[in-house]
């Protein structure tokens, strides 16, 4: 998705003129946690009131005034992190604040960690009678390590695992509690603290319980937390009350308004009678949200005292607009084409009633031919385009929870190609009309963490002249193909993640009994690691590959080319042949490069290139100077004279006119980031991307990384992250183990003549 104008003007002004003004009072500049050995000095400052003013390419981003009483309380606050990470013997031997020149104030803590309490016991004591698939359940439940570092975090996911075990088979009414009482703790009581509630009892007032609503004695208390602090243990006792295994009571729903409750209550797979699970409350719970008419849901199953069998559930819903109308525009621009677009479109959820979801959306525009990113050229003449769109998606297809969607796309568009000089101005530009259809089925599971689906798309693509003629070789193209899609996913957000897996997959099979021009089967997986690396910063891994294997084309790929002198019609008919292989290829093959690619390079950037019929991007006037090249005349009568006729053109502008990205059948991508969090909407980050697309079947080279790194600008908004990213195409890693052939290889893109790529897009690389 592209990024307009407008946008593009707010996020580099934001960056650099800054977006704060600056108070009165002495501001901050860092805090430093320092004395940190076993905890992470950045985790630690980020859990204190006293924050540092933010700041990018030397200038303030937001501004954090400085506050000693505060300071003296993020003492405490420090200690109390440290305590609930297992130091409980932890200090801040001091808080000191440096000052700065011009009012501002260096804020520093000084830690004294000690030695961490390790756990010693875990002992779990559960009810004797239990139903078998609960005892299981509960035998898998998560629980603390003997030996591990004791941290209040674990502990609390230890006896949220140990309920949800039994709440998951029955058990609405279970308690998870402490098992120690007073007299259970060490005899001397002055080296022993009991935790739970998780609160260090022996360092808080009286004043300071009464506030928190500790009105009961400490002695009437049980603990799940007994802590010697000398000797640096912590023993973890629970006791387990399930109480009934319960049945769902009536299934009912809060602010449905006028969306039918039979369908709503279909979705969720919840029935009367049915035994009680907090997963498939849950699961209910993410089912009523995919169905796209709610901006949130909840529910409150009625558990009270009386632990009643049958457990009534009330799910709370706030709908979404029904009704959606959507007008704009904006200015894209790329490294291949520049363009002025309009936006129009239309969303009714809950079309002709059974929450069916109708979209229409059309973007007429023009592309400012020949000026993109590269180039910086003045524009010449807009050709048109557009693209539309219209989805009938229907809810409890077949089944509950399986959609069915219908898909039709209408589309004019050049096929454009890039050029870096008014010199490679192509002198012929050829788009196509184009027309797709989609059928198909999309299911989740396990709350949307797997989905699958399945599309049959028939896709035809009718070839016309923007400029110029095309080549005789260039025909109507038909795809009919089935595609499948398969991901599980394990993040912990979608939009922003910073911790889990993602692994997905797609195949595609076309031709065949399906009919249409392509016969091949196309296949990629892709796998996406996060992981925290500190409280602001995010590392993000993605791989993918890719295989094509086409049956009845590409066939003319690999054949050298007949000798016209000896075989006229043979090279014709091949001429021919090869042009309607690269046509399908174009539509059917790998590409590599752009904004969420390889963004050291534009788009289709990596990947073999080679001579193609002048639609693809060429000149009629190169390709036959090109031609002439390469067979000498090759015996076709009147060749030499054309060619010796032409004008001169510089090698240079040769390889760009002639020597196109022709796509690939193998595969293969990697991209690293480190991803910083600035301030609460804004964000930086800094990658290294790494590609590469062969002609090979089932060949994945290594030794051609065509790497490139660079830096970007994240700012969130209500549609996801506006992004900035400059990729730089590091100079002699495109091939590791010799030169690049740059004719049938290709060379990087270039911003004022350095490698260097501009993407700029809504939502995350990847």
């Amino acid at each position: 998705m592209a990024l307009t104008r407008s946008a593009l003007v707010f996020l580099l002004g934001l960056v650099a003129t800054g977006c704060a003004t600056r108070p009165d009072r002495p501001i901050v500049e860092h805090v430093r946690v320092t004395g940190a050995r076993a905890v992470d000095p950045e985790i630690a400052a980020d859990h204190l009131a006293t924050r540092a003013s933010s700041r990018m390419f030397g200038r303030h981003l937001t501004y954090e005034t400085y506050d000693r009483f505060v300071v003296d309380r993020d003492v405490r606050r420090l200690e109390r992190y440290y305590r609930a990470r297992g130091y409980f013997r932890a200090r801040v031997v001091a808080g000191r604040v440096h000052l700065l020149p011009g009012d501002a104030v260096d804020v520093e803590f000084l830690v004294d960690e000690g030695p961490a309490a390790r756990v010693t016991a875990v002992r779990l004591d559960r009810p004797p009678v239990l139903d078998p698939e609960a005892g299981r359940a509960l035998a898998k439940a998560e629980t603390l390590r003997l030996g591990d570092t004791f941290d209040e975090e674990r502990y609390q996911a230890m006896k949220k695992s140990v309920a949800q075990a039994l709440s998951d088979h029955g058990y609405a009414h279970v308690s998870v509690e402490g098992g120690f009482t007073e007299a259970e703790l060490a005899p001397d009581g002055a080296n022993a603290m009991a935790l739970d509630p998780l609160r260090d009892l022996d360092r808080i007032s009286e004043a300071e319980k009464a506030a928190a609503g500790a009105k009961e004695p400490t002695s009437s208390r049980r603990f799940g937390v007994r802590v010697d602090v000398l000797q640096g243990t912590a023993e973890v006792f629970l006791r387990v009350d399930p109480g009934p295994q319960c049945v769902f009571g009536p299934i009912e729903f809060e602010g449905a308004g006028p969306l039918p409750v039979g369908q709503l209550r279909a979705a969720t797979q919840l029935r009367e009678g049915q035994p009680y699970s907090t997963s498939e409350i849950e699961s209910a719970r993410s089912a009523l949200l995919e169905l796209g008419v709610f901006s949130s849901v909840e529910y409150t199953p009625l558990v009270d005292g009386d632990k009643r069998a049958v457990v009534p559930v009330t799910f709370k819903l706030t709908p979404a607009p029904l009704h959606t109308v959507t007008l704009g525009g904006g200015l894209t621009a790329d490294m291949l084409q520049t363009d002025a677009h309009f936006v129009a479109g239309f969303q009714n959820q809950n079309f002709g009633g059974g929450l069916r979801r109708l979209t229409m959306q059309v973007r007429p525009g023009f592309v400012l031919f020949p000026t993109n990113l590269q180039n910086a050229l003045p524009p010449e003449r807009p050709l048109f385009q557009v693209r539309s769109r219209a989805e009938l998606r229907q809810p409890q297809f077949l089944e509950a929870r399986t959609r069915g969607t219908l898909r039709s796309e209408f589309l004019i568009y050049p096929a454009l190609l890039s050029a870096r000089s008014r010199a490679e101005v192509p002198d012929a530009v050829v788009g196509y009309y184009e027309v797709r259809e989609a059928a198909g089925l999309d299911r989740t599971f396990e709350r949307g963490r797997v989905a699958l689906s399945g599309f049959y798309n028939l896709q035809l693509s009718f070839p016309f002249s923007y400029i110029g003629q095309f080549d005789e070789g260039l025909r109507r193209v038909i795809i009919s193909s089935l595609s499948f899609t398969q991901a599980l996913d394990l993040r912990d957000d979608r939009v922003k993640p910073r911790r889990g897996v993602y692994l997905g997959n797609e195949i595609q099979i076309a031709g065949g009994a399906l009919q249409g021009d392509a016969d091949d089967v196309r296949v990629q997986p892709e796998l996406r690691l996060y992981a925290p690396v500190s409280s602001r910063i995010t590392a993000a891994i993605r791989g993918s590959v890719g295989f094509l294997f086409p049956r009845s084309y590409g066939g003319t790929l690999s054949k050298p080319t007949p000798d016209s002198a000896t075989d006229p019609e043979g090279a014709f008919l091949f001429g021919r042949d090869r042009n309607r292989d690269l046509q399908l290829l174009f539509f059917r093959a790998f590409f590599s490069g752009g904004p969420s690619s390889n963004r050291g390079y534009p788009l289709r950037g990596v990947g073999p290139r080679g001579v193609a019929p002048f639609a693809l991007g060429g000149g009629a006037r190169a390709l036959r100077e090109c031609a002439g090249r390469a067979q000498g005349g090759g015996g076709v009568p009147g060749a030499a004279a054309q060619v010796a006729a032409l004008p001169p053109v510089n090698q240079q502008t040769l390889e760009a006119l002639c020597f196109v990205p022709l796509g690939g059948l193998s595969l293969w991508e990697w991209s690293t980031e480190l991803r910083v969090q600035i301030t609460d909407k804004l964000s930086t980050l800094v990658f290294l991307d790494a590609s590469d697309v062969t002609r090979e079947r089932f060949t994945l080279r290594l030794t051609y990384p065509h790497l490139s790194t660079g830096s970007g600008l994240r700012y969130d908004t209500p549609v996801g992250p506006v992004r900035l990213d400059v990729g730089y195409a590091i100079p002699g890693l495109q091939r590791i183990d010799g030169d690049l052939d740059r004719l049938t290889e290709g060379q990087p893109g270039t911003v004022f003549g350095l490698p260097v790529a501009v993407n700029i897009a809504v939502g995350e690389a990847f």
